[in-house]
């Protein structure tokens, strides 16, 4: 297969292909007439905010939807609808972005960190419910790349313990279980729709919920806590969506059922290439709609510490892919607090092999088949690395 580029050989891609959102003309079209409207933050109107908000509940089967200024904004303003106080705690997976946790102590309270599942790398139901207290009130399950958490055991545990679930659904844009949609399982499910996503506004979020009390409530606290002119009913925040945003939303909420296709066919195309190869590829569970935002595959523990050389010549080879997150969140001291340090081995194991493969539909079929060579032609050479 010739000789790694780092070594001085030939690249498997003459250049790193950018990874870039698809965007349709129809997108331009309606950013178009957002600009010619005059209202460009429209939130009191039925302006494309409102619209967008209408069409994304009808895609989810949700009552309601409410816009946010992206996802991080939205996980804040579900979790500012419960009154939580400053010794109440909430429960996150290990691994995941660091807004899953952050968010927590934005409303004052601690974040509890949960092992991840070896085989979906979801929160893990039953480490989950070893870190329950008197003091948990929240579980915030998240949808990692897309594969949906346990939300039937999740939502036992709920039950049983009096807890509230809010969904991070980021990374799951079209996922279900069975044919129920992610984000509908607890009291709120909310989406990012930053630039990476399956579906993109540039940076943006949004809230679903059959919830009344949570939809009139985010309202208020994306809003600056204003529930009308003048009056000021709670502490809010400015995490309001533009119209233009909500536009390109409209766009890319029309296409998602076709773009989360070719992410499913990049996907089939990885696990038929690299199958044997010695990367552990993911497994998926029988009975949901994967959303693949992300292939996440392992190196083998007896290659763990290879890893990084590992990354360097396939990057050197122009593979775009990348590592996932650096650290575990149990393992920040900012996010831990005062609370003892906890051991969350699977997702802290995780953190060290895993290596993410790209499944966006701006690259070909062609594309997938070279990086998935590449990825051979590195991994066949990795004693020499």
């Amino acid at each position: 297969m010739g000789k790694l580029a780092i070594f001085g050989g030939k690249p498997a891609l003459n250049e790193k292909p950018l990874i870039a959102p698809t965007v349709s003309s129809s997108a331009k079209k309606l950013v178009i007439d957002s600009l010619n409207n005059g209202k460009l933050s429209n939130f009191e109107g039925n302006g494309f905010v409102s619209r967008f908000e209408e069409e994304f509940a009808k895609f989810n089967e949700t009552k309601y939807a409410v816009c946010t200024n992206s996802g991080t904004s939205s996980l804040h303003t579900a979790l500012a609808t419960i009154s939580l106080n400053p010794e109440d705690e909430v429960i996150v997976p290990a691994y995941t972005f660091v807004s899953g946790a952050s968010v927590v102590l934005q409303e004052r309270a601690t974040p509890v960190f949960a092992d991840i599942d070896k085989n979906n790398y979801c929160i893990d139901p039953e480490d989950l419910a070893n870190k329950i207290t008197k003091r948990t009130k929240v579980i915030m399950p998240v949808h990692i790349y897309g594969h949906p958490a346990n939300m039937k055991k999740i939502n036992k545990i709920a039950k049983e313990f009096n807890l509230s679930v809010i969904e991070d659904c980021a990374q799951a844009h079209g996922a279900k279980i069975g044919t129920q949609n992610v984000g509908t399982f607890g009291i709120a499910g909310c989406y990012s729709f930053a630039k990476t996503k399956n579906m993109t506004t540039g940076e943006g979020g949004m809230i679903v919920t059959n919830d009344k009390f949570v939809c009139e409530e985010s309202k208020i606290v994306r809003q600056n806590g204003k529930v009308s002119w003048k009056i000021h009913k709670r502490l809010g925040y400015n995490y309001r969506m533009t119209e233009m945003q909500a536009a390109v939303g409209l766009s890319q909420l029309a296409d998602l059922n076709k773009i989360n296709k070719i992410r499913k066919k990049n996907a089939e195309i990885y696990f038929k290439k690299l199958k044997g190869l010695g990367l552990i590829l993911p497994t998926i569970d029988s009975n949901v709609t994967h959303a693949f935002y992300k292939l996440p595959v392992l190196m083998p523990n007896t290659l763990k510490d290879k890893r990084g050389v590992f990354v360097k010549a396939c990057l050197g080879e122009n593979l775009p892919i990348e590592t996932g997150y650096s650290i575990a969140l149990n393992k920040i001291d900012f996010l831990r607090g005062s609370l003892p340090e906890v051991s969350c081995p699977v997702a802290e194991d995780f953190v060290d092999r895993v290596i993410n493969l790209p499944l966006a539909p701006c690259l070909s079929k062609e594309q997938i088949l070279i990086i998935c060579e590449g990825l051979r032609k590195v991994y066949n050479e990795i004693d020499s690395l």
